[in-house]
Order: structure tokens, then C-alpha cells, then sequence
């Protein structure tokens, strides 16, 4: 199993995909040197035909992670 993980910013209309890493740390390496905002992590498995987000943090202008609540995962 090989997961993917997708920097997302904003929220509803807004939401726009920024990036797409191999690894966590990469990811939040990107985030880390953008502008502070809404970002997410969300979490997926490569090749899974059902596109389920597995997982979703927040971060924080500090680069640590915030849990987002199940009802805000976004699934694709």
C-alpha cells in the first residue's frame, strides 16, 4: 500500500488543491514555506479505486497538526 498525501487550501468554493507529495514531511515542508492559511493534509492510498480520504490533519502556522473532525473530511 502506497499512500499519497494532497496539501489542500480553503474551504467550499474556495478549496483548491496545492500539491501532491509522496511523503508526509514533504508536504508539510511545502506548507511550512507558504503564507500561513487554511491548509490540510489529506491522506489517500494510491491505485484504491474507491478515492476514499484515509485521513485529514490541519497545520498550523508552526507546521504542527490539528485534527479536523470526521464530518469536514473531504472525499473525492
Amino acid at each position: 500500500m502506497t499512500n499519497i498525501y494532497v496539501v489542500t487550501f480553503g474551504e467550499y468554493s474556495d478549496y483548491k488543491i496545492e500539491g501532491i507529495f509522496n511523503t508526509k514531511e514533504l508536504a508539510k515542508e511545502y506548507i511550512c514555506k507558504s503564507s500561513y492559511g487554511r491548509y490540510h493534509i489529506e491522506e489517500y492510498e494510491l491505485n484504491n479505486p474507491d478515492r476514499q480520504c484515509i485521513k485529514m490533519v490541519g497545520i498550523d502556522e508552526y507546521g504542527k497538526e490539528y485534527p479536523i473532525d470526521e464530518w469536514y473530511n473531504v472525499y473525492i
